[in-house]
């Protein structure tokens, strides 16, 4: 355990993400307990949302790195915290854009240089389509 996190912290040290983007949603879930999208990849925050006793709702966290070991060494990190919960991973710039739309997440960690395209794009991508949701869902443009 401790070669895989000092292997982690290499990892993330030597450069294999090379910039963080922190891009708040303002999107919540159905405000009613549990997310509303049924989708088996947001099972685990499902289910903690469900089990947690909790006086505000967790922040939703979402993934993006196309290295495995990257996500797994921030997912580690970040369950160390109990008002955060990880609602959904990508490894790509596609997925990214696909699956922030299901899981409507609060925060995205991108990584910038993904193999099918650019982290910055995606972003710009995932507001957009974020901006488009609340014009559809709650009049505003």
């Amino acid at each position: 355990m401790l070669e895989d996190r000092e292997r982690i912290a290499t990892e993330l040290h030597d450069g294999a993400i090379q910039s963080l983007f922190a891009v708040g949603m303002g999107l919540q879930g159905s405000g009613s307990g549990s997310p509303s999208p049924a989708d088996p990849a947001l099972e685990p925050a499902r289910r903690y949302w469900d089990d947690a006793v909790m006086s505000a709702p967790p922040l939703r966290v979402m993934l993006v790195d196309d290295h495995q070991v990257v996500r797994d060494g921030i997912r580690l990190l970040l369950n160390e915290a109990t008002d955060v919960v990880i609602c959904a991973e990508a490894s790509s710039a596609r997925e990214a854009v696909a699956t922030a739309a299901r899981a409507l997440p609060d925060v995205i960690v991108m990584d910038v240089r993904l193999q099918d395209g650019s982290g910055i794009e995606a972003t710009r991508d995932i507001r957009a389509e974020a901006a488009a949701y609340l014009a559809r869902h709650h009049g505003q443009r």
